[in-house]
């Protein structure tokens, strides 16, 4: 039997290239906007539902709204008995202690979000939330912590780039390998109502970062290593061998591998 999918947020990053992948495998699908979710009736025969839209703006995002949409795709879940799954903020990992910040509205609504799905036991829905790390691909419009690196170096005066706390670290994944997780995840018969880190596993420095996309950009440009006034991130790297082991997923892309194929276009 064909699977149906319900997906939030089809058009973005994520969900632009998930949508093609899930064409290709025969899926039927129901894109809704995420504006219309809390009108709407949705997810009626539906598998799974993916909740990929999310107002994205550190310091505008409607938190009240954004709780109010995950209450009624958990309400229709309960009424359909479609999984849902969900991507949540960073913060809390296992290892990284990454605290909330107060200003960051997109980060807190998140993180309620999740509380949702996580303090409810008795909410009888079947869900799998994925915290990603930094994500990357390539896709012009997508912006992150490589593209501003990127545009910071093509834009440079004098080809000098200031790196603030180059000794700190970032974990990264490639858009196709989160792509290939969210498949194997969708053909598990069961899903356990547990939270996965979704990485590489390993954590990689801003000067070492800094210094490779300037390699494949081919530029000359000289690094000035500081230090901030107050550093709010020193490391992250994802705890990914619970998530490799419940789905038999690994990443196939290193950060050179991934730079590459986006450099190299």
């Amino acid at each position: 039997m064909i699977k149906k999918i319900s997906i939030s947020g089809s058009s973005g990053f994520v969900g632009s290239l998930l949508t093609q992948k899930l064409k290709k495998n025969k899926y039927k699908l129901e894109l809704i906007k995420t504006k219309e979710i809390t009108k709407k009736n949705f997810g009626k025969n539906s598998s799974h539902f993916i909740h990929l839209g999310f107002d994205t703006r550190k310091n505008k995002c409607n938190v009240d709204l954004q709780i109010k949409i995950i209450k009624k795709i958990i309400k229709n879940s309960k009424k359909f008995n479609y999984k849902i799954l969900f991507f949540s903020t960073t913060c809390g990992g296992l290892k990284n202690k990454r605290k909330l910040y107060r200003y960051n509205q997109y980060q807190i609504a998140k993180y309620l979000c999740e509380k949702e799905l996580t303090n409810n036991k008795s909410l009888k829905v079947k869900y799998a939330i994925f915290r990603v790390f930094n994500l990357y691909g390539i896709n012009p419009n997508n912006k992150n912590i490589i593209s501003e690196i990127k545009e910071k170096i093509l834009n440079s005066k004098n080809y000098e780039v200031k790196i603030v706390n180059p000794k700190s670290t970032r974990d990264f994944i490639f858009i196709d390998d989160l792509i290939t997780l969210i498949l194997k995840v969708l053909k598990q018969k069961d899903l356990k109502n547990e939270i996965y880190e979704v990485g590489s596993g390993r954590g990689v420095s801003l000067e070492k970062l800094y210094k490779t996309i300037n390699f494949y950009l081919k530029k000359s440009t000289k690094f000035i290593l500081t230090k901030p006034y107050f550093n709010k991130i020193k490391h992250t790297k994802a705890n990914i061998e619970f998530t490799q082991k419940r789905f038999n997923w690994k990443p196939q892309h290193n950060l050179k591998r991934g730079l590459s194929r986006i450099f190299s276009r």
